[in-house]
């Protein structure tokens, strides 16, 4: 999924998990100084498909309270919006600006928790084994 296809969620809540890369500031209101949250390989969690690589937050109380550190899996609500990017120069009669689309107002921020990803897997990867074999597995999983 790339972001001209998340146009048919517009307006519509979905499951996000994405990898948190680093923090950043950028231009507020009345010139204030504003934090913000880099995650990149941002994936849609029903589907599995990859909605961008990369989406700018506002570090919000939600975000800060994570105390996320680079490389963490971060899962997350929001809603898809669309907006207009490119540069505008009216004096010069310049419009360079395109539709695109992101996820807005996140929540139910969590940080995603790779051994529970992992016990999950080993889980599976042992259903496989049984459901193919009638005899017990050669390996004991450690799921703790």
């Amino acid at each position: 999924m790339t972001r001209s296809e998340l146009a048919r969620y517009f307006g519509k809540r979905r499951k996000f998990r994405g990898v948190f890369r680093r923090e950043g500031t950028k231009a507020g209101f009345e010139g204030r100084v504003q934090k913000t949250m880099l995650l990149v390989n941002v994936k849609d969690v029903e589907t599995g498909a990859t909605v961008t690589d990369h989406l700018w937050f506002n570090a919000t109380k939600g975000f800060g309270s994570l105390g996320l550190k680079r490389g963490d899996e971060v899962e997350f609500e929001a809603r898809v919006d669309d907006y207009m990017k490119g540069y505008v120069n009216e004096s010069q009669d310049i419009d360079n600006t395109e539709l695109d689309y992101r996820l807005v107002f996140p929540s139910k921020l969590k940080k995603a928790n790779r051994s529970t990803r992992q016990t999950q897997h080993n889980s599976v990867m042992l259903d496989n084994f049984m459901a193919s074999s009638s005899r017990s597995p050669p390996f004991r999983l450690n799921n703790t």
